[in-house]
Parts: structure tokens; sequence; C-alpha cells
């Protein structure tokens, strides 16, 4: 039996780049691991792009950041900045794509949408039918913490 006060497992996660079935063997693993002590993940960005499955991965993440407040943090990497500049700007486009970008448009059924106001929030959007990212920016460093919305 656990001592009540058991300090969480942390599990950092990095480089998911659109590979659901490995992200679920691996979040099986880190339960299994931790057993009855409470969980924390620390997803650390590039959940897309790659591979074959991105917009899964999001929505995995969505899900369990809805299941288990609190327990599922999620960072912004490169390519997640990629798609939100694409988005943004047909200037950045190249770069994305270049990047592996076109796995994670056809995960979302097709292309690049042109920014809208309506669409625009001060968060910023990723592409055509994807997941909304909410970024906060700790004021005293420059790293990102971001929250998927539906």
């Amino acid at each position: 039996m656990l001592p009540a006060d058991a300090s969480p497992l942390t599990f950092a996660v990095g480089d998911i780049h659109g590979c659901l079935d490995k992200l679920n063997r691996l979040m099986a693993a880190c339960e299994a691991h931790a057993g009855a002590r409470p969980a924390r993940y620390v997803f650390l960005g590039d959940y897309i792009d790659r591979g074959p499955q991105s917009r899964g991965v999001i929505e995995f993440l969505m899900r369990r950041q809805a299941a288990q407040p609190g327990t599922i943090v999620c960072l912004r990497g490169n390519h997640e900045q990629m798609a939100i500049d694409a988005h943004a700007s047909e200037h950045a486009v190249p770069l994305w794509l270049a990047n592996n970008g076109a796995s994670t448009l056809r995960n979302y059924g097709g292309g690049l949408a042109k920014p809208r106001a309506s669409r625009k929030s001060r968060y910023g959007t990723l592409p055509v039918g994807m997941a909304r990212i909410r970024v906060n920016v700790s004021p005293n460093t420059s790293s990102h913490r971001a929250g998927w919305t539906a």
C-alpha cells in the first residue's frame, strides 16, 4: 500500500510525430510502470507531421486532458509552430511542407484555409479542422505551455 502522500510519477514524452499506435503502447507501459501511483505526463511537442495519425494523436491528447484534468501538459513543438505559421502566412507553407506537413494535412482532409478573423483568436489557430491551440507564455522564460481545445 502506498503512503497517502506518495508523490506522482512524471513522464516526459516527446516527438510523437503522428504515431498514435506507438503513443498508445507507450502510455500503456507508463501506466503499468506507475501501478497505483498517480502519474502525470508532460508532452514535449511535435505531435504532428511525419506519421500517419497526426489527427488521432491530437484527439487522443485532448480526450486525456478532458478526462484527467491537471495530469496532462502539452508543450508546443516546432512542428506545431510551423503549422500555425503556415496557417497565418502563405510564406510559411513551404517550410512546413518541407518538414512533412502534408501528412498532417491529409489527416485533416485537405489544404490550408486562408486565415479569417472569425477563425483567429489571440492564441493562433492550426489548419482547417485541426484543434485550436491555446498557448501560455511564462513572463519569466521563453517556454510555452499549450492546452489543446476543441
